[in-house]
C-alpha cells in the first residue's frame, strides 16, 4: 500500500543524530509548553526545535535522545515527536542573544 504524501529517503541518506544531555536543555529554552499541558497550542514536533538547535537538515535527520527533555511548564518528559509550543521571543531577547545587537565601540562610534 503506497504512503501518499510521505517522503522517505534511502537509509544511506538518512542521518540519525544522538542527542546528548546538553542539547535538550538548550532546546527547552525555546519552548513554552507541551501537548500534555497545552492541547491547543502545542503544534510543533520537538524534533523541529532540535533541527534549529543542531542546524541539521529536517528532511533527512532523525534524533535519538540520550535523556528526555522536560517541559518548562508542566515538567513532563518531552521526546522527539512530542508536540510543543515555541516560546515567543521578544525583539529585546533576540538582540540580547547577539542577533543584531549593536554595541558602542570604546571610542564612542
Amino acid at each position: 500500500m503506497p504512503l501518499h504524501g510521505l517522503l522517505r529517503f534511502p537509509a544511506e541518506q538518512q542521518n540519525v543524530v544522538l542527542i546528548n544531555s546538553a542539547t535538550p536543555h538548550e532546546a527547552e529554552r525555546l519552548i513554552a509548553s507541551c501537548e500534555h499541558c497545552n492541547l491547543d497550542g502545542a503544534e510543533i514536533p520537538f524534533d523541529n526545535i532540535l533541527d534549529r538547535v543542531t542546524g541539521s537538515e529536517p528532511s533527512v535527520t532523525d534524533y535519538v535522545l540520550e535523556h528526555p527533555a522536560k517541559c518548562p511548564n508542566c515538567c513532563r518528559e518531552i521526546l522527539e515527536k512530542t508536540l510543543v509550543e515555541r516560546k515567543r521571543m521578544s525583539i529585546f531577547a533576540k538582540k540580547k542573544k547577539g542577533l543584531g545587537m549593536m554595541r558602542p565601540s570604546p571610542n564612542g562610534n
